[in-house]
C-alpha cells in the first residue's frame, strides 16, 4: 500500500507537468494491480483513467479527485488487510479449538476403550468364577452321594447283624436256663462246669459284639448327619454365589452388547 501511495503520488505529479502523461499513471497502477493480483487496484486504474480523460476534455485539474480516489483505495485496502488479519486470527483460534477438541475426543475414546477392556476382563473373571462354583457344587453332590451309599450299606449291615446277635444271645440264655434247671447244683462240677463256662463266654462275647455294633451304628449315623448338614450349608452358599455371579455376568454382557 505504501508503494501504491508512492506510485500514485509520482503519477499525480507527472500529470501536473503534462496531461498527456496520465497514461503513465494508469499503466503504473495496472502493473501494480497485476503484480499484486488485485482486482480493486485494476478497477482503480480504470476509474483514474476515466477521470483523467474526462478532465482533459473539459480542461479541469483532476489531481484532487485522483488523490481522493487513491486515498480511499488505500484506506479500503488497509481495512481489508485488517479484516483479513482478523479473519486469519479467528481461523487460527478455531483451528486450535478444533485440534483441542480432537485431542480431547481422542483421550475420551482411549479412556472409553480402557473401561470396555476392564469390563470385558471382569466379565471373563465372573464366567470363570461361575464355572469354578459349578464344579464345586458337582463335587459336593458327588461327595454326598458317596456318603449316602456308604451309609445305606452300614445300615443294611447293622440291620442284618443286630437280630442275629440278639437271637444268638437269646438262645444261649435259654440254653443256660434249661441246663441250670436240669442239672441244678451239678452244673458247677465235672464236665458240665466246662459247658456252662463256655456258654457264658459266648454269651458275653455276643453281648459285647451287639454293644459294639450299636455304638458303631450310632457313630456312623451321627457322622452321616454331620456330613449331610455341612454339604447342605456349603451347597446353599455356593448356589447363592452362582446366582449372584451369573446375574452380574449377564449385566456386563448386556452392557457390552
Amino acid at each position: 500500500m505504501k508503494a501504491l501511495s508512492q506510485s500514485a503520488g509520482g503519477a499525480a505529479a507527472s500529470f501536473l507537468q503534462s496531461s498527456t502523461e496520465h497514461f503513465e499513471v494508469v499503466n503504473v497502477l495496472r502493473k501494480f494491480a497485476k503484480a499484486k493480483r488485485s482486482p480493486a487496484l485494476a478497477q482503480l486504474a480504470a476509474r483514474i483513467s476515466t477521470v483523467m480523460v474526462q478532465a482533459g476534455k473539459h480542461g479541469v485539474d483532476p489531481f484532487q479527485k485522483v488523490r481522493d480516489m487513491i486515498t480511499g483505495m488505500v484506506k479500503k485496502m488497509k481495512n481489508e488487510a485488517s479484516a483479513a488479519a482478523t479473519q486469519k486470527d479467528h481461523c487460527d483460534k478455531e483451528k486450535a479449538k478444533s485440534q483441542t477438541s480432537k485431542e480431547t475426543l481422542g483421550l475420551g475414546i482411549e479412556k472409553q476403550s480402557a473401561v470396555i477392556d476392564k469390563v470385558k476382563a471382569t466379565h471373563a473373571g465372573l464366567a470363570e468364577e461361575a464355572a469354578a462354583l459349578q464344579k464345586q457344587l458337582a463335587e459336593i453332590a458327588s461327595e454326598q452321594a458317596d456318603a449316602a451309599q456308604i451309609r445305606q450299606e452300614e445300615k443294611a449291615t447293622y440291620a442284618s447283624l443286630k437280630p442275629e446277635l440278639q437271637q444268638g444271645m437269646a438262645g444261649i440264655r435259654k440254653a443256660l436256663e434249661v441246663l441250670h434247671k436240669q442239672y441244678g447244683d451239678g452244673s458247677n462240677t465235672g464236665p458240665m462246669k466246662t459247658v456252662f463256662s463256655l456258654l457264658e463266654v459266648v454269651e458275653e462275647d455276643t453281648s459285647k459284639s451287639l454293644a459294639k455294633a450299636e455304638v458303631e451304628e450310632a457313630a456312623a449315623a451321627a457322622a452321616f448327619a454331620k456330613t449331610t448338614e455341612g454339604n447342605k450349608n456349603a451347597r446353599s452358599i455356593k448356589e447363592e454365589n452362582v446366582k449372584y455371579t451369573v446375574a452380574q455376568s449377564r449385566k456386563l454382557a448386556k452392557a457390552l452388547s
